[in-house]
């Protein structure tokens, strides 16, 4: 199988292809340490999800102030949610819980009422963290089936059992706490616990060594009017960087390796039709 270097669809979730972060790794990191709960924000593709599956990983917590003894890092993709009722959503989160804490038991049903409130006593009597991770919060948010208690029910595993939650939404939650308050529902306590942690666009410099390493792992010599067009066309995002680097890959293989004049042009152009085509969508 060819070894890939690019990725233009799914999150990033082997760590030798994880690039940069190291300064929001450090802080949804540090305040996790410190017993705070993250909501990561940023626009679509921007690498939320990846980010999350970056500080799970126990060789980048345990540089952090934290313990693979202790902390156990839960992913819940909200996607999985979205059509679920109450009782659905907290046994497909204890599901996903205990394949990462095999040692705790509970002999309840699943979906019993108390389930859900048992199995994290359990976790907290067994000495360990747990730190829920929702990614597409706004799933979670817009599914009509789950009630006021449902979120002050999380809010209360927090208080009492001393569960964390990171969660990742393009929205900040002010605006999903508005929408949640639209249907009907009352302002919950939920949204009053984190800290919020914007996720931006690589910086000029670090878009560069983004490329300089993608092309060097794949043994691409792309010339700098190249990389310029990446860059002035991607703006720092990583999804965008990953899109035009494929592109130029391609390009080269279909060149033999050779790179002229009429490549640049073609990049060019395939670079507008991919703008026209996914501005809607993305950007």
């Amino acid at each position: 199988m060819e070894k890939q270097y690019l990725f233009t669809s799914g999150p990033i979730r082997a760590e030798e292809h994880f690039f940069g972060r190291a300064v929001e790794t450090e802080e949804v990191l540090g305040r996790l340490s410190r017993d705070q709960n993250v909501s990561i924000v940023g626009p679509r593709k921007i690498g939320k999800s990846s980010l999350l599956h970056h500080i799970s990983k126990p060789v980048v917590f345990e540089e952090h102030r934290m313990s693979r003894t202790r902390h156990r890092f839960v992913y819940i993709d909200c996607h999985e949610l979205a059509n679920l009722d109450a009782s659905g959503c907290r046994a497909a989160i204890v599901r996903q819980a205990k394949q990462e804490m095999p040692e705790v038991t509970l002999s309840l049903p699943p979906r019993a009422a108390e389930y859900f409130r048992r199995f994290f006593r359990q976790v907290e009597r067994a000495g360990l963290r747990c730190i829920i991770m929702l990614d597409h919060f706004e799933s979670f948010i817009t599914n009509c089936r789950l009630d006021q208690d449902y979120l002050d029910n999380l809010r209360a595993m927090n208080a009492m059992h001393r569960v964390l939650y990171v969660v990742a939404s393009i929205e900040p939650l002010s605006r999903l706490e508005q929408r949640w308050s639209t249907r009907g529902s009352q302002t919950s306590p939920f949204f009053n616990i984190f800290y919020n942690q914007v996720l931006k666009p690589f910086s000029e410099e670090e878009s560069l060594a983004f490329l300089q390493r993608r092309f060097a792992s794949a043994s691409l010599c792309v010339p700098n009017p190249a990389v310029d067009l990446i860059l002035n066309w991607a703006q720092g995002h990583p999804f965008y960087l990953q899109s035009a680097g494929a592109l130029v890959e391609n390009l080269l293989n279909d060149s033999g390796g050779e790179w002229n004049e009429r490549l640049t042009n073609r990049i060019q152009d395939r670079l507008t039709a991919l703008s026209e085509s996914d501005s809607s969508q993305y950007r």
